[in-house]
């Protein structure tokens, strides 16, 4: 059943097509997500915890596909473990703190990319000088 709500679930945001019941069918629902749910106080087994993501997004006005998005990337890749999952959803300002050291951290990760692209351009430019110089090119 996730593959399959992950799988509709993006195909759906991709396309902007959402149905106008059962909408807790493209939530799917893994570790993350559950303890996530779970924290925000969901209750139940995978489809409960579905329904209880949609329902909580759209009390919200939020769409319920994003919503469950985010809780996996934020457990998954922010928190990382249940102890700072638990320890940030329960506290804004750790959770606001983390994700900031998270972004800092994908900025550093982006420069060092740049440098990395633009070291290798010029390592091309002057293997071609020396190519031309030498006339292997």
């Amino acid at each position: 059943m996730k593959i399959a709500s992950l799988f509709l679930r993006d195909v759906a945001f991709r396309f902007r097509v959402f149905p106008p019941s059962s909408r807790w069918l493209l939530q799917p629902v893994d570790i993350w997500v559950r303890r996530s749910a779970s924290l925000l106080g969901a209750t139940g087994d995978d489809p409960a915890v579905a329904k209880f993501i949609v329902e909580i997004a759209e009390t919200g006005s939020y769409e319920p596909e994003k919503v469950n998005q985010g809780m996996w990337y934020f457990g998954a890749e922010i928190a990382g473990s249940e102890y700072r999952l638990t320890q940030t959803l329960s506290d804004l300002n750790k959770s606001e703190d983390l994700l900031g050291r998270h972004l800092n951290s994908l900025s550093r990760a982006s420069k060092a990319d740049s440098y990395i692209v633009k070291a290798v351009h010029s390592a091309r430019r002057i293997k071609r000088r020396i190519d031309k110089l030498f006339g292997k090119g």
